[in-house]
């Protein structure tokens, strides 16, 4: 087959115009209301190329289908498919890290910023599935700080026992207020980020720190807007 009969496509403009819209508005956003310099406003770059490149992997995977046939097409699907898994991977680490952000600032009272992402992040806070999610995950972190020897199986704790033993009555007094009536999704938030995020109190060494998180966390669980 003559290559030549087969131009090079060239990557789903409507695709990558769309993906880059929806992202580069929240990145231009967010620059405007944080400034160039916030943790969000890079991540929400960096989430922009890291889609562009694969929108770019699928035209060329793509065009390998149109313009070779055998060892060729194969090796280069391949290639391609190895590409896109190590893009997926990173992506899905700039989510993680978009979605602490995003939880950071709904904590620190800026949940209002007209960003998607902190929109997606406060609706799936106000969901109630998500407030007992979050609630049994509480539980579980008291329930197994408490097992003087785990059961055979039994995951192993992540947190220090002795600092979860040590305030393991306000941790279930958090997981009541998750399950009552419309807590605040500020408090929420602060909940979700100490159970997902490493660098908090309660995979700390040491009690105090944590009991002052969950005393706030208890406070703004409490008040109301």
């Amino acid at each position: 087959m003559d290559p030549a009969m087969h131009p090079l496509p060239p990557p789903p403009f409507a695709a990558r115009q769309s993906g880059v819209r929806r992202g580069g508005n929240d990145r231009v956003m967010a620059e405007a209301s944080l400034g160039a310099g916030h943790p969000l406003v890079g991540v929400l770059g960096r989430v922009e190329g890291v889609f562009e490149q694969m929108v770019v992997v699928a035209g060329v995977q793509a065009a390998g289908v149109l313009m070779f046939s055998g060892r060729l097409r194969l090796s280069l699907l391949i290639a391609a498919a190895v590409v896109q898994l190590a893009l997926l991977s990173v992506l899905a680490a700039l989510r993680l890290r978009r979605g602490e952000l995003c939880l950071e600032l709904i904590v620190a009272g800026r949940g209002s910023l007209p960003l998607a992402c902190i929109g997606r992040v406060r609706g799936r806070l106000r969901d109630p599935h998500t407030r007992e999610e979050l609630a049994k995950s509480l539980d579980e972190v008291v329930e197994l700080a408490a097992l003087r020897r785990p059961r055979p199986g039994a995951p192993r704790p992540l947190c220090d026992v002795r600092v979860i033993r040590a305030v393991a009555p306000e941790l279930s007094q958090i997981a009541l207020l998750l399950r009552g009536a419309q807590p605040s999704v500020r408090g929420v938030a602060l909940v979700a980020w100490l159970l997902t995020s490493a660098a908090t109190p309660l995979y700390g060494a040491s009690a105090e720190p944590l009991r002052q998180e969950l005393g706030r966390a208890r406070y703004l669980l409490t008040v109301r807007p």
